[in-house]
């Protein structure tokens, strides 16, 4: 267990690490590298050491991904990268097929590792136990789930899209900068975001609060307890600065990206692979803060659009649909699991037992309790864990 961060119990009640680190990463030495120019050069090793396996699901990150890495291996010679698509059989709602095949069309793509799965990345599912068992409660409790994912990329590296939603969505300064870009008069809501994103610390923290509390959906913490997890994820959002370029830095510093990272890639060790996440990066992040000033770009599709736009056809980049994964990690196991669970194996001081029985047999468990439920299932195999 040493070598993966261990959530505290208020973290596995709350389905969240907030924090910011205290010291920001190594800044690298700024050469005026575009973004995609950064992509290659990260890239690069891993074509030159195959194999080099791209985590396709068919969103816009791993989309782009793909088409950097294939582009610059065809360019160069590389051996190419091979896309990877977990393909749930079982879980309509999971599917992006047709978003699939049109980016592997455009791309001209000949090898697609394919694989179908029905329960495999279940939460508590068989493979999700064991390392439950060997590992305890690791942020984010997904890692369990990716031991069918290793063997592909064994001896290579794995590519994955994470950090492309936020870095590339909506930061604190969006709003400002959508304002800016617009020629048509702005509607109440976007002047209220400007406005809000503008006011100092002290007046900003009241308005998240009351915001978050009204809105946030943790049903199953105790009272006090939801207060705390609320004013722990406002004390991250007050904390983030208002300019793009340092909005972007800051993102690297949440605890919740950096243990993430640093357990996934400890878990890729462990089966000869490396696991790379090129948009999280402090290259990728400091050639993106250049590419616009102190507002940055109006907003996700605008910005992809102008990066990448070479390189993908203009409705993958412009959409706005997602793969809805809750019944992949929800799956057979978790509901068995639920429908007889007594409520023990939980902090009752923190969550109230009966409301997350509530959540866990709705129809789409709430991703905030995953923790929660590998911590249940563990109390009742307490003879296995060391």
């Amino acid at each position: 267990m040493a070598d993966y961060y261990q959530m505290s119990q208020e973290e596995v009640a709350w389905g969240w690490v907030p924090g910011v680190e205290a010291v920001a990463p190594d800044t690298e030495e700024e050469d005026g590298a575009g973004p995609v120019e950064v992509l290659e050069d990260i890239l690069r090793p891993l074509l030159q050491r195959p194999p080099c396996v791209v985590e396709f699901s068919g969103g816009r990150d791993s989309s782009v991904l793909l088409a950097v890495a294939v582009r610059l291996a065809r360019r160069e010679g590389h051996p190419a990268p091979i896309p990877l698509t977990n393909v749930y059989t079982t879980v309509p709602a999971a599917r992006e097929d047709e978003w699939q095949e049109a980016v592997i069309r455009h791309l001209g793509v000949d090898e697609w590792e394919r694989r179908e799965y029905d329960d495999e990345f279940d939460l508590i599912g068989p493979a999700a136990q064991r390392s439950l068992l060997e590992h305890g409660l690791v942020w984010p409790p997904t890692l369990h789930t990716r031991g069918p994912t290793w063997d592909l990329a064994r001896g290579g590296a794995i590519v994955n899209g994470d950090g492309g939603d936020e870095l590339m969505g909506v930061l604190r300064v969006t709003p400002i900068a959508g304002l800016v870009a617009r020629n048509v008069h702005p509607r109440r809501a976007a002047l209220r975001a400007a406005g809000l994103a503008i006011l100092p610390r002290p007046v900003r923290r009241p308005v998240l609060t009351r915001r978050l509390l009204a809105t946030d959906d943790r049903s199953w913490l105790r009272p006090a307890v939801r207060k705390a997890y609320v004013a722990a994820v406002v004390d991250d959002e007050i904390a983030e600065p208002l300019a793009w370029p340092a909005a972007l830095r800051h993102h690297l510093r949440l605890r919740a990206v950096t243990h993430g990272s640093a357990n996934l890639a400890s878990a890729a060790s462990r089966h000869d692979t490396r696991f790379v996440t090129p948009f999280l990066d402090r290259r990728f992040v400091a050639a993106l803060g250049r590419t616009a000033g102190v507002l940055g770009h109006p907003g996700r599709t605008v910005l992809l659009k102008r990066l990448f736009g070479p390189l993908l056809p203009p409705p993958v980049l412009e959409r706005t649909s997602k793969a809805d994964l809750t019944g992949v990690y929800f799956h057979r196991h978790s509901r068995e699991f639920a429908n007889r669970w007594d409520g023990t194996g939980v902090d009752p001081e923190l969550v109230d037992p009966r409301a997350l029985r509530q959540v866990w047999k709705g129809p789409r468990p709430h991703a905030g309790t995953a923790a929660l439920l590998q911590q249940a299932w563990l109390a009742t195999n307490t003879e296995n864990h060391h």
